[in-house]
């Protein structure tokens, strides 16, 4: 396997894994098995997460070190957006394949604003 196929795959995991931490408040056995039926590609993987992260849920909670803290912010953060972008995408592809109207901006930025406001110049229809 490449290495930009490793990298793009290990990123899909980890995107993964932050949709799996929002959604599941501990690792049970019903999470484990609905999540690796959902995604058999990982089924290994997932195993050894919910391994670790049953084992992490019975050590006492030892308060967080600035760095480390700072560095689950970041990649946070950086999960959040990246979600964010997808799915103003996944909308705006969505409003431009209902409009049947033709955008009068040309420039890319204006022509997204456009879409996003339904600011179109539609058809005209001959009514004469």
């Amino acid at each position: 396997m490449e290495r930009n196929e490793m990298n793009e795959k290990d990123e899909l995991f980890e995107e993964l894994l932050g949709r799996l931490m929002l959604e599941e408040p501990r690792p049970t056995r019903a999470a484990f098995l609905r999540w690796s039926e959902g995604y058999p590609q990982y089924r290994e993987a997932l195993a050894r997460f919910f391994v670790v992260w049953g084992e992490q849920e019975r050590l006492p909670e030892e308060p967080m070190d600035p760095i480390e803290e700072e560095l689950l912010v970041a990649r946070t953060l950086s999960f959040a957006l990246r979600m964010m972008r997808q799915q103003d995408q996944a909308a705006m592809n969505e409003v431009k394949s209902k409009s049947k109207g033709e955008c009068t901006w040309q420039k890319s930025r204006q022509s997204s604003l456009c879409s996003v406001f339904n600011v179109c110049r539609m058809p005209s229809s001959s009514s004469n």
